[in-house]
């Protein structure tokens, strides 16, 4: 339990969770909103918190649905809470989930809300397949078109290419590694930086004049590495 400057404390008093599933396999038929659903109506029975006395929600996902974005709003119109209570979606790339309880703790230490439910939800068996650019692009002048031989003429330019799906990554664009890869990244920089630094504190080190001179090349790559790996994640969250 956490206690602020303005004397409010903030406490996680319950939480549950579905289990882990492959993607494709027992939850391949419930979207994250149905998950979310699920667990926020289990929440509520087992505390035996009345859900009128819920103030906010927030719900966070990684990849959301091109048709149900705003995933914690859906999961809000659940019978068991108030239909006026406040509800957004947070994105964080793999910590989502830890924003949407982060954002709810700050409401309750600010004295906006005294009672709030956050978590996430993800569904990789039902994340949007996207259409090619040049799909798009035919199914769009298609739709302009004012007659059957002009649509027929927009579909026409459609070569088998443009049929190939685009799935949604989560990695990011500009460096192609996932939160998860760059942390991997940075763990071992850190590891490296670390035994650099060990060898530079043992006197036996500087016995050496050469390997001084390769412990100090290698300390100013690692810091300039992770000087730009910690921007990527900047960049990512």
């Amino acid at each position: 339990m956490a206690t602020f400057g303005n004397g409010r404390r903030v406490a996680i008093v319950a939480g549950v969770r579905t289990p882990f599933t492959k993607a494709g396999t027992a939850f391949k038929s419930l979207s994250a909103i149905d998950l979310g659903k699920l667990c926020v109506a289990e929440l509520l029975q087992r505390t035996n918190l009345d859900g009128n006395e819920v103030q906010t929600l927030v719900f966070g996902t990684v990849i959301p649905s091109v048709v149900e974005p705003n995933i914690a709003r859906e999961v809000s119109l659940l019978p068991l809470l108030p239909k006026g209570v406040n509800a957004y979606t947070v994105s964080r790339a793999c910590a989502s989930a830890n924003q949407a309880i982060t954002d709810a703790a700050d409401q309750i230490a600010l004295g906006h809300v005294d009672v709030a439910i956050a978590g996430g939800s993800e569904s990789l068996s039902n994340i949007p397949i996207l259409h090619a650019p040049g799909f798009a692009d035919a199914l769009v002048l298609a739709s302009k078109a004012k007659s059957l031989p002009a649509r027929l003429k927009a579909l026409s330019r459609l070569r088998p290419k443009d049929l190939i799906p685009v799935t949604p990554a989560i990695a990011e664009p500009s460096t192609g590694e996932t939160m998860g890869q760059s942390a991997e990244k940075m763990a071992k920089l850190n590891a490296s930086k670390a035994e650099i630094e060990r060898q530079l504190g043992d006197p036996a080190t500087y016995q050496d004049g050469e390997a001084v001179k390769k412990l100090l090349i290698d300390q100013a790559y690692v810091a300039k590495e992770l000087e730009e790996l910690e921007a990527q994640w900047l960049a990512l969250i």
